[in-house]
């Protein structure tokens, strides 16, 4: 239990110098509609509560968001960086993308972590 504490304080610290390396965009605006649906801002209609994210955190597990292909790089990036000096390193064969939305099934960029390629995926 102190072990899991202890890296969620580890984490937290992690994620909180990783954004301040990251562009200032990379926010996503979400929506909760009354009845608990989520849509995003472009879609969402009538009475909501908006939320920025740009990630997701569960276990050791990491999601990121972004809007713009480019400032998902410079994410992943930053995450590196501050991974990289607490002696540990984002696994690229265990990260994947999903592009989400009209028109996003290409993603523009490819996207390496420490040379090696991240896999685009449809769902995961």
């Amino acid at each position: 239990m102190v072990a899991l504490l202890l890296f969620n304080v580890l984490l937290d610290f992690v994620v909180k110098q990783a954004l301040a390396n990251m562009p200032s965009d990379v926010v996503v605006l979400v929506g909760y509609h009354v009845n608990g649906i989520m849509l995003f801002e472009q879609r969402a209609k009538g009475d909501l509560t908006l939320h920025e994210i740009f990630l997701l955190l569960y276990a050791d597990d990491m999601v990121l968001f972004s809007l713009k292909p480019e400032n998902l790089v410079l994410m992943l990036k930053a995450m590196d960086i501050v991974v990289e000096h607490f002696i540990m390193r984002i696994n690229a064969s265990k990260t994947k993308i999903m592009s989400v939305g009209k028109g996003t099934s290409q993603l523009l960029v490819d996207v390496t972590i420490n040379g090696d390629p991240v896999e685009l995926v449809d769902q995961f």
